[in-house]
């Protein structure tokens, strides 16, 4: 960040939230949840100090356990969220810039803007990104980790499609293999666009599953075919 010349950056709830302090992220999903000030959430990072964590209370009860990750600002539903975040900000002083995560909330840019007015706000993601790019043989060992189990719940499933099974019995029992193999292993399978979870597969047709590993934030995109020499 020094050589970048950033002098703080805001983190959303992200795996690169998750990388930076080790706070972890929900499990991926197709769905959103929505808070009172939802939108403060995430963490103040800079050179030289511990990162401060402004949340929402109901993200700190319902998603880290009521335990909080570090110095922290919690936000309850009847507070001044605006408030609270722009006093959270401008505890780093006077920033000439700060990086904030690709992903951000709008509002919270907004916000960002009227607490630091001074500041260029700039993109941070890729000085994260240059950082998990190069990967320590922990994260090699888990991501190999990841694969295998990935593999083994793709074998242990092939056998089951075929035509006139439905989406959802496959991923019934994607699901079911990912946790006889690994209980911490999470998946989702996503079909073609404008397919439903109930519809029946048809002669020749094929399958993408998606899994995600949690520990190691790994993805791995697999086929499933009707041929096994496919």
């Amino acid at each position: 960040m020094e050589a970048a010349g950033v002098d703080a950056m805001f983190v959303p709830p992200s795996s690169d939230l998750e990388y930076l302090t080790g706070v972890a992220r929900d499990v991926p999903s197709f769905g959103q949840s929505s808070y009172a000030h939802g939108w403060v959430a995430g963490a103040f990072v800079a050179p030289g100090r511990e990162p401060l964590y402004v949340l929402p209370r109901m993200v700190l009860a319902f998603h880290l356990w009521g335990e909080e990750p570090g110095e922290t600002v919690v936000v309850n539903e009847a507070d001044d969220g605006e408030a609270l975040f722009a006093r959270a900000a401008q505890s780093f002083g006077s920033p000439a810039r700060v990086g904030i995560g690709a992903r951000t909330w709008g509002e919270s840019v907004l916000q960002l803007q009227r607490a630091l007015p001074q500041a260029e706000l700039v993109n941070g993601t890729p000085l994260v990104n240059e950082l998990r790019r190069v990967k320590s043989e922990l994260e090699l060992e888990l991501m190999a980790h990841a694969c295998s189990i990935a593999d083994a719940a793709m074998a242990a499933t092939a056998p089951r499609v075929q035509p006139g099974v439905t989406t959802i019995e496959l991923s019934e029992e994607v699901e079911h293999q990912l946790r006889a193999h690994d209980d911490y292993l999470q998946m989702a399978l996503a079909v073609r666009a404008g397919r439903h979870v109930d519809e029946t597969l048809k002669p020749l047709e094929f399958l993408f599953a998606y899994f995600h590993e949690v520990a190691t934030g790994s993805g791995t995109c697999l086929t499933f075919s009707q041929h096994p020499d496919e």
